[in-house]
């Protein structure tokens, strides 16, 4: 757990803003940080990594948007094979308030992971979780896990395992939230 002077600091060059995010995002129970590879929980936030960039993300960042937040794995089968219609789905809402989150788990480090997003081609949001933090945050029992989240922050459908997110079902609830205002 990181806490104390890094933490601090860490809040310190982030700025104001990087506060009232982390007040939206604490009430969530998702954290997240771009640009540095932090490998541990910070007191009251949550840190990940976002492993291509070097600006801050935070789920703020999402903050009136439709979420697919997936929690996954690269040693994964099931996840490997859910990617693809991942993939499809963001390219089909493209231009839309509909974003993809998902988030690895993987020990190992960001060359893992990066490696599989350009093997499959994936161009929505990866994150990288070495901690598996998220995995308490979310109670999730194992990988892929999936959460939809409308507009408010409110989770509106949990899945275990893996799915066709393109399929009709899906792509109709996503649609849903989008139109919902």
């Amino acid at each position: 757990m990181r806490t104390g002077a890094a933490y601090d600091q860490l809040i310190a060059d982030l700025g104001a803003t990087f506060r009232t995010q982390r007040t939206w995002v604490e009430g969530r129970g998702l954290f997240l940080i771009a640009g540095h590879f932090l490998s541990s929980v910070a007191a009251g936030g949550w840190l990940f990594a976002l492993w291509w960039g070097n600006r801050p993300a935070a789920l703020a960042d999402y903050r009136g948007k439709v979420v697919l937040l997936n929690v996954w794995a690269t040693w994964c089968p099931p996840c490997r094979i859910e990617m693809p219609s991942m993939e499809r789905l963001h390219k089909t809402l493209a231009g839309t308030d509909f974003r993809i989150v998902a988030v690895s788990v993987d020990e190992d480090d960001s060359t893992v992971v990066n490696a599989f997003v350009r093997e499959l081609g994936l161009t929505f949001d990866i994150l990288h979780d070495q901690t598996g933090a998220i995995q308490g945050i979310y109670q999730t029992t194992g990988v892929p896990e999936s959460f939809v989240i409308d507009r408010d922050g409110v989770i509106v459908k949990k899945v275990i395992g893996a799915v066709e997110w393109d399929g009709p079902v899906n792509e109709a609830l996503i649609r849903r939230l989008l139109d919902a205002r």
